[in-house]
């Protein structure tokens, strides 16, 4: 089995809970393991409130709770690669079977996600657009738990056109379900995008306007 590069991207704006707490899973990492991925990177935000990291702190939370690094025997190794970009938050660890990144953020990120045989993303739409530009296989996870956005409708049509498959929040809470689904994107994903992407952004504001 090749090995292959997994990247989990969330954005800079409000820090996706659920996704960074599933992603750090030791089901899900193993799984993911499982399916061929040597290479995982979380790019888990970079929402600053009152000079504190909200994104960071709540990592670093996750990360304690989980006890991940032992469960996983990770260890810390030097940020100073020459496979990826120095970046004085970028963060390295390993064990025997894979190799865990985590980042805040990034302004390298077309970077990651050209290494990245699938990107994991949250529902915005420059990101999925940045993936499906770079023709990669996409599974967006929509943060259902915003008030008045548009993700879901923007994850539908991108879903309707065959782009990217998509989960909710809730759906990522149970490991299988969210595997199952990266492994059908693995196999199912059209990677052949339209760089032309008003169509499918004039579909969205129609699909809104209809429903006022």
């Amino acid at each position: 089995m090749t090995a292959k590069t997994l990247l989990v991207t969330t954005g800079a704006t409000v820090t996706f809970k659920a996704l960074v707490i599933n992603v750090l899973k030791q089901e899900f990492l193993s799984g993911a393991v499982k399916l061929g991925f040597k290479t995982v990177i979380i790019q888990y935000g970079n929402e600053i409130k009152d000079n504190v990291h909200v994104s960071e702190k709540f990592v670093e939370e996750t990360l304690t709770n989980s006890d991940l690094f032992n469960r996983l025997n990770l260890k810390p190794i030097s940020s100073n690669s020459d496979t990826f970009p120095k970046e004085k938050q970028l963060k390295i660890y390993s064990n025997s079977d894979f190799e865990l990144l985590l980042l805040p953020f990034s302004n390298n990120i077309n970077y990651y996600v050209n290494k990245a045989d699938l990107v994991i993303s949250h529902a915005g739409t420059g990101s999925i657009i940045d993936a499906l530009r770079s023709s990669k296989k996409l599974l967006v996870v929509i943060n259902d738990t915003l008030m008045d956005n548009h993700q879901t409708e923007v994850a539908a049509e991108f879903c309707r056109q065959n782009y990217c498959g998509s989960l909710g929040s809730k759906d990522i809470t149970d490991s299988r379900i969210f595997l199952d689904a990266i492994q059908r994107q693995l196999v199912n994903s059209n990677t052949e995008f339209v760089t032309d992407t008003s169509n499918i952004i004039q579909s969205i504001i129609y699909e809104e306007l209809v429903s006022l």
